[in-house]
């Protein structure tokens, strides 16, 4: 069961112009610390304990507020949550609505939360990177995934001696490159 999470977890700002320091208000704030509570808690997996973030603006300058500018009110969050069992870390560009006083997902670039579980994930196949390419070193070829069992392909560069990348033929899973 995740812990609390309050508004003065969160770092809001500094900025540079005043059109940001009006827009972040006490509504703002509400409508951030309503959005984590809906959208980025239920896929935070640990008992934190602690939680340190931040939110600022990338356009933080004049020159990003036309009349038909899309990042007016564009801000990028980052999010650590401490539990016993690690840090998890959440990030992500949203879009604040002032008018209603909500926030929404950038299309196309929707927050992450590199979860405890994700880090495990990303961990094992790691693991699994060295040992395939330990073992395509060695001259065994005809490898498959470990997560579906599909083949793995592997591109080796002979004149370097290098692997540039493996990578899961059928589903994906794992898609690395060493370039």
């Amino acid at each position: 069961m995740p812990g609390e999470f309050h508004e003065h977890d969160v770092s809001f700002g500094p900025f540079k112009t005043e059109h940001h320091t009006r827009t972040v208000d006490a509504r703002f704030r509400t409508a951030f610390i309503a959005f984590v509570r809906d959208r980025i808690l239920p896929l935070v997996e640990g008992s934190f304990t602690r939680v340190e973030g931040k939110l600022y603006s990338n356009y933080d300058d004049p020159k990003y507020f036309g009349p038909l500018s899309v990042v007016r009110f564009r801000y990028f969050f980052e999010l650590a949550f401490h539990s016993p069992d690690g840090m998890e870390a959440a990030r992500g560009h949203l879009d604040y609505n002032s008018g209603a006083a909500t926030f929404s997902e950038v299309p196309r670039q929707p927050p992450h939360v590199y979860s405890l579980s994700l880090q495990r994930r990303r961990k094992y196949v790691g693991e699994k990177i060295i040992e395939i390419a330990k073992r395509y070193r060695e001259g065994e070829r005809d490898m498959v995934c470990p997560i579906c069992g599909s083949l793995i392909s592997v591109l080796y560069l002979e004149k370097r001696d290098f692997i540039e990348g493996i990578h899961c033929q059928t589903k994906g899973c794992i898609a690395e490159r060493f370039n």
